[in-house]
């Protein structure tokens, strides 16, 4: 799945074995390797939830939009 795929490039933890109903706690690092955003990824039926700080909330939803839309254009 893409959005799965996605996610564990961008994230610590290995997104790709979550099952639905599973729960784990991971950082958005930027490139030197310093943590941007602490969160609790949570894996539903057909959707996947970032739980993290309201502050952390802007930053990160332009870093992996923008890193998406790179992405799936080249």
């Amino acid at each position: 799945d893409d959005r799965a795929d996605f996610l564990h490039r961008m994230l610590t933890q290995d997104i790709n074995s979550m099952k639905p109903r599973q729960g784990r706690r991971s950082f958005l690092l930027n490139a030197k390797g310093r943590i941007d955003a602490d969160m609790v990824v949570l894996q539903a039926e057909a959707q996947t939830l970032l739980d993290m700080d309201v502050f952390d909330t802007a930053s990160t939803t332009q870093t992996l939009d923008g890193t998406w839309k790179t992405r799936t254009r080249g």
